[in-house]
């Protein structure tokens, strides 16, 4: 799931995915929770960045979990709200930095 976990440092807010055992694969929750992120950065005046992380020291985000998508059961989830749920937000004129280890 991506973790918002948000620290207002001057002015930055930072979230991380919290997966570290799937190399932080965006699920289904974690779409959900990024793409309300991407819209709190961009509608709260006092942030003026963003910093994006990943758990663990093997990957930063590998895209999404291909496994959770191809279940049956999510398969219609996949299709009808993954694009509109990744383009959410992304009129965000704020620098986005990723801190990629």
């Amino acid at each position: 799931m991506w973790r918002s976990v948000w620290s207002a440092m001057a002015g930055s807010r930072w979230s991380r995915s919290d997966r570290p055992d799937r190399l932080n694969a965006l699920d289904r929750a974690s779409y959900e929770d990024l793409s309300d992120a991407w819209c709190q950065i961009r509608d709260d005046d006092n942030i003026w960045t963003a910093v994006i992380t990943g758990a663990g020291e093997a990957s930063f985000c590998v895209g999404a979990d291909l496994k959770e998508a191809s279940a049956r059961e999510q398969q219609q989830w996949w299709r009808t709200h993954y694009l509109p749920l990744l383009n959410n937000g992304l009129d965000l004129w704020k620098p986005v930095i990723a801190a990629v280890n």
